[in-house]
């Protein structure tokens, strides 16, 4: 398929010489197809590899911890997160996957720190996770949509001031939900 090709073409441009920014990009991208593949350890490894001298990016950071958590190893996930956190701590990406965690693990106060954080600072993030789910809804994957739902209702439920969006996400989750419920009856 066309991960399994790009793989093969990130291996050549590899082999070939050139700059070691070329090649830091050369790898993170390889880490993203091994994201897609679901091949979690060989991902990691990759964006451990994108970062000429050692200095990764926040980024690079973010997607190390969430291979870490995919693999299981939660606390590692979470060390990464506030890594990227450290470097960038206006990263919305990196603290909604912190927070996620967090939450997951029962550290809700730091949860609720971090969900609390990008409502104040990010006023536009839920409309890049609303986006989110659509793509998964045309791409045919109403468990994703549904999920990145739940990840926006969680960060909402945190702010009063936040009902009308709170509403309106509730109700496109009830909408994934039902379509999902639909194609797994046909």
């Amino acid at each position: 398929g066309e991960p399994d090709r790009a793989l093969e073409d990130f291996r050549v441009a590899l082999s070939a010489p050139g700059s070691e920014q070329v090649a830091g990009a050369a790898y993170y991208s390889r880490g993203l197809c091994f994201m897609s593949l679901g091949e979690w350890y060989a991902a990691a490894e990759a964006f451990m590899q994108s970062a000429p001298g050692g200095d990764l990016s926040a980024v690079a950071l973010v997607s190390i911890g969430t291979c870490s958590r995919r693999l299981g190893d939660t606390e590692r996930g979470l060390q990464f997160f506030s890594k990227a956190l450290d470097l960038e701590p206006e990263h919305s990406h990196a603290r909604m996957c912190r927070a996620e965690l967090e939450e997951a693990l029962g550290h809700t106060a730091g949860a609720a720190d971090d969900y609390r954080y990008l409502l104040q600072h990010d006023p536009n993030f839920c409309a890049v996770y609303l986006r989110e789910a659509y793509i998964a809804v045309a791409n045919g994957d109403l468990q994703e949509s549904a999920a990145v739902c739940d990840g926006m209702l969680r960060l909402l439920a945190h702010a009063e001031e936040s009902a009308p969006d709170y509403g309106y996400i509730l109700a496109q989750r009830t909408q994934f939900q039902a379509l999902l419920q639909q194609s797994v009856q046909q």
